[in-house]
């Protein structure tokens, strides 16, 4: 049994392997936090009734799959006598 007070629903166990299994696709820029692991709690439990619960938590890590975005459209007024190598503008990205 899963436990996921975050996001219900993410995370399956195979009840014979114990294998902890993604139940569709992670996108670290669509969380909340991205910052903090995704946290659940696994129960397991036996046929007398005694269980044991372990926390699992899952880092999601950045894959580069969003391009560079400009922040601002850029423009600058530059001297004809302004130097050779001088900065005409500095460009930002998010």
């Amino acid at each position: 049994m899963v436990d996921e007070q975050d996001h219900p629903g993410l995370f399956s166990v195979d009840p014979n392997a114990g294998a902890v299994s993604c139940n569709r696709r992670l996108d670290r820029e669509a969380l909340d936090r991205p910052d903090r692991p995704l946290k659940a709690a696994v129960v397991a439990e036996d046929e007398g009734g005694l269980s044991s619960t372990a926390t699992v938590a899952v880092t999601v890590e950045d894959a580069n799959d969003n391009a560079p975005l400009f922040a601002r459209l850029y423009s600058a007024n530059v001297s004809e006598s302004a130097p050779m190598g001088a900065v005409l503008v500095t460009l930002e990205t998010r």
